[in-house]
């Protein structure tokens, strides 16, 4: 009796997912093909697929013997950290349009998570937050975001899309 599983991982379109990786392909083990392991391993890989809670591979030693800790970088922790402190309000996501960010509502529909893909200047409303330095924002008509930089919003309407 053989068990199959995807023979490749689709990061391109990841951010379909939800608390699941997405395959392309189908394989038996043992497969009489090789695998294609496409999910990424740079940080900002990493971030960008916490910010839409997919599946992300992080395993404990590399093929080559390295551990995690010896190969991750700061970037990649601070992806990680983002994510733990926001995941308990990550209820209900808004995909955007231009696919620089992803926004989550928490459930009581108080706060606004955004991850942010691409460095830019946006309008965002309500008392901001920079999650990923710990800094609150003062209040202005627009903000720089840096990219791979999650902000909390609090204190307002909460947007579903940035402009």
């Amino acid at each position: 009796m053989q068990h199959g599983h995807s023979s490749q991982y689709n990061i391109p379109n990841i951010f379909v997912c939800y608390k699941v990786g997405v395959g392309n392909d189908y394989t038996t083990v043992p497969t009489g093909h090789p695998l294609k392991d496409m999910t990424a391993d740079d940080a900002e890989g990493v971030y960008y697929s916490l910010a839409h809670m997919a599946s992300c591979h992080m395993p404990l030693h590399f093929p080559d013997g390295r551990r995690i800790d010896d190969v991750w970088t700061a970037e990649h922790r601070r992806a990680l950290a983002d994510y733990h402190a926001a995941v308990r309000q990550m209820n209900r996501r808004y995909l955007q349009e231009d696919g620089k960010s992803v926004i989550w509502h928490d459930y009581a529909g108080k706060r606004a998570t955004i991850f942010n893909f691409a460095t830019r200047r946006v309008a965002l409303p309500g008392k901001v937050k920079c999650l990923s330095t710990g800094q609150s924002l003062p209040v202005a008509a627009s903000y720089d975001l840096q990219a791979n930089h999650t902000y909390v919003i609090t204190g307002a309407d909460l947007p579903r899309e940035l402009a």
